[in-house]
């Protein structure tokens, strides 16, 4: 008998824009989360692997939650 630990990612579908938030948003959604906290991830997105779920458009950043929300369970 072999135990199988391995665990699945999630599917996630990038394609609901009501799952996409704004840094306001976010920090309105989770208080533990300060708007400082998220800017200083997103400096950092290419080496933590948020960049594909931290989107800039324009001057506003948005952030899918979902996704989020596994990264933060990976960490």
């Amino acid at each position: 008998m072999s135990n199988n630990t391995q665990t699945s990612t999630p599917v996630i579908d990038f394609t609901d824009l009501s799952q996409w938030k704004t840094l306001d948003e976010i920090e309105e959604l989770f208080p533990n989360f300060k708007k400082s906290t998220i800017r200083w991830l997103i400096r950092q997105k290419e080496i933590n692997g948020l960049d594909k779920i931290i989107k800039k458009i324009g001057r506003l950043n948005i952030v899918h939650v979902p996704a989020f929300s596994v990264w933060i369970s990976e960490q």
